[in-house]
C-alpha cells in the first residue's frame, strides 16, 4: 500500500481530497487509512498533525497521526457517521496548531545554526519539538558557569536569526523522499521530515529557558513566543 504524502510535497498545503482505504475500529480509537494526506504523522521530534476529515455523510475528528510501515494511520473519533472503503472525503489540518509546530520545529534548528555562530561544535542528537517543552541535546556536558552565560548569549543569537528574516526552504536530495533537508538561508542543510515556518522571522520570539547537563548530553530547553 502507498500512501502520498503531499506534507512532503509542500508544507503550506492544509487541506485535500482523499479516498478511504480502510477504518479500523480498535477497542480504545479510531483510525483512519486514506490514499493521500496531508497530516503529518508524528515523528523525528515533532507531533502528528490534528484536524478533520469529512465526507457529505460524516465527520472524524482527527486527535493524532502517526505512521507504520509506511502506512499513516489519522486517530480519532467520528463526530457523526462513518466511512466505507472508497468513500470521497476532504482532509482539512488545524492550520492553528500545525503554524505552532512549525515553528517548534524551526526554532530548534535555529539553535543548532546559533550555536555554530557562537564557536561551538556540538554534535546534535535526540529532539523534541512539541509544545509542551520542547529542547534539543548534544553530545557532551558544560560545566554550569558555562552554561549560565551560554543560556544569555545563545538566546540573544538565535534572536538575531529570528529578526533577519532568513527564507526556509525544502528540498529532496537526490529526488528521493527519504532524503528531505531544510535549509535556512545562509547555512547548511539539515536533513529533515518534518515541517517549517517559511521565515524564520514568522517564529516570533524564541526563550532558551534553561540549559542543563542531562545524562552525558548538553539539553538546550527552549520556547516560542
Amino acid at each position: 500500500m502507498i500512501i502520498r504524502l503531499l506534507y512532503l510535497e509542500d508544507m503550506c498545503k492544509l487541506t485535500c481530497p482523499a479516498q478511504v482505504i480502510e477504518t479500523v475500529h480498535d477497542a480504545d480509537c479510531q483510525k483512519v487509512v486514506v490514499d493521500q494526506t496531508v497530516f503529518y504523522p508524528q515523528g523525528g521530534g515533532q507531533p502528528g498533525d490534528q484536524g478533520l476529515i469529512k465526507s457529505s455523510d460524516a465527520t472524524f475528528a482527527v486527535q493524532g497521526t502517526f505512521s507504520e510501515e509506511g502506512i499513516v494511520y489519522h486517530k480519532g473519533i467520528f463526530q457523526r457517521g462513518s466511512f466505507a472503503p472508497g468513500a470521497a472525503v476532504e482532509l482539512c489540518v488545524d492550520p492553528q496548531l500545525r503554524a505552532l509546530h512549525n515553528k517548534n520545529h524551526t526554532a530548534g534548528h535555529l539553535v543548532d545554526y546559533a550555536l555554530i555562530n557562537l564557536g561551538y561544535s556540538l554534535v546534535s542528537g535526540k529532539a523534541y519539538h512539541f509544545p509542551q517543552g520542547p529542547y534539543v541535546e548534544y553530545e557532551g556536558t558544560l560545566e554550569q558557569p558555562e552554561r549560565e552565560q551560554l543560556q544569555v548569549t545563545l538566546e540573544k543569537a538565535v534572536n538575531d536569526l529570528v529578526q533577519q528574516s532568513l527564507p526556509v526552504t525544502i528540498a529532496l536530495i537526490d529526488n528521493d523522499p527519504k532524503k528531505r533537508a531544510m535549509s535556512v538561508q545562509g547555512y547548511a542543510p539539515i536533513l529533515c521530515g518534518g515541517t517549517h515556518v517559511l521565515n524564520t522571522n514568522d517564529i516570533g520570539h524564541i526563550t532558551i529557558r534553561k540549559i542543563k547537563n542531562e545524562k552525558g548530553n548538553l539539553r538546550v530547553s527552549y520556547a516560542v513566543i
